[in-house]
């Protein structure tokens, strides 16, 4: 009776097209068609390189082929709903694109939220569970390989914004693409944090899974890829009272 469950992938490199890594768009349709039926899941949550930036050859993005595509292969399974389904940029993403304009323009949160960020409320009559993404990608459009990382000071308004909006939530988990500790900006994410109560980060980026619990007392979990990877890579992620 206090059960919350929900669905993470990362990664999804989408129009990849090199050899081994040319399962993008059948593996993100898998998860939003086979997963989702079975699986049933309050939310979804794709945290970042949602387009792979190459069309193929150079990371040389942002390619609006790319963008269209992953936007068209989520539609196509029927999720439209931008309280359902809640994508995040990561750096692959970011790359040529000053400002993330095709996150913007061609996600699911961005055209609705006007935002590369976003947060939201699970409510039960047994209370409130609150999330948040964050977008750790860079701004500032720099190409491969810059690969730069940050939470500009109005990115970290917004998510403190969110929280004071919402202390009454039981539980709390942030997105973001990146590991926080290695974003330019860290520390005033950890200030937020610290002051919210919050204890959960997921992540992706480095194409593997790890768990840490740094000094700052926050679990941090990575992720897998959904499209650069051998697996078909997604996690479960379920609340169980205060567990």
């Amino acid at each position: 009776s206090r059960l919350a469950w929900y669905i993470q992938i990362s990664d999804t490199h989408v129009d990849s097209v090199i050899p081994g890594w040319t399962e993008a768009v059948p593996r993100l349709n898998w998860v939003l068609t086979d997963v989702v039926s079975t699986v049933q899941p309050d939310f979804i949550v794709a945290t970042g390189d949602l387009t792979d930036g190459t069309e193929g050859v150079f990371y040389a993005g942002p390619y609006d082929n790319e963008w269209q595509l992953y936007r068209s292969t989520v539609l196509n399974t029927g999720i439209s709903a931008p309280d359902y389904y809640f994508d995040l940029p990561g750096n692959h993403d970011a790359y040529g694109d000053n400002g993330l304009t095709r996150f913007q323009m061609w996600s699911i949160q961005g055209p609705y939220n006007q935002s590369t960020q976003t947060g939201w409320r699970l409510d039960r009559p047994w209370g409130s569970l609150c999330f948040f993404a964050l977008a750790t990608a860079t701004n500032n459009g720099k190409p491969w390989p810059a690969d730069d990382s940050e939470l500009v000071e109005a990115e970290l308004a917004q998510f403190e914004d969110f929280t004071l909006g919402n202390d009454t939530c039981l539980q709390w988990v942030v997105f973001g693409h990146h590991d926080y500790a290695a974003v330019e900006g860290s520390d005033g994410f950890r200030s937020v944090a610290a002051e919210a109560g919050i204890v959960r980060y997921a992540h992706g980026h480095n194409h593997d899974y790890k768990t840490t619990i740094g000094d700052d007392g926050i679990l941090r979990l990575r992720i897998d890829s959904l499209g650069h990877a051998t697996n078909n890579n997604v996690v479960i992620h379920a609340f169980d009272d205060e567990a």
